[in-house]
């Protein structure tokens, strides 16, 4: 059995382990990647099937910059919803700037 003063000084050193822990997430460094989800509708209709995108990233909604790479790839949609692992090759998100997505389908950008 512990003593009082035992438990308190167990109590503390897990306490203080958690809170190293939670240091070391939050020091984490954030990737390239984001995670894009979408409904995707031809005519009204949700689409179903293998899907050709391009994803761009600009700095300004209109007259932007392109931020990084252009993002290609095949995503399977399935009753309109899809889900992308887009990955601009840069680190965007180093500032409070605010980015825009544009998401092409086979030649087509999306509204």
């Amino acid at each position: 059995m512990y003593s009082g003063n035992a438990k308190r000084i167990w109590g503390l050193a897990a306490l203080l382990m958690v809170a190293g822990m939670a240091q070391v997430a939050r020091a984490a460094v954030l990737g390239t990647a984001v995670t894009y989800q979408g409904l995707l509708q031809d005519a009204g209709v949700n689409v179903n099937g293998n899907v050709n995108f391009e994803f761009r990233l600009f700095d300004d909604v209109l007259a932007g910059i392109q931020v990084g790479n252009t993002h290609i790839s095949t995503e399977t949609v399935a009753d309109g919803l899809f889900t992308a692992i887009v990955d601009f090759s840069v680190n965007p998100y180093t500032s409070a700037q605010s980015l825009w997505i544009e998401v092409t389908v086979g030649g087509q950008a999306l509204a």
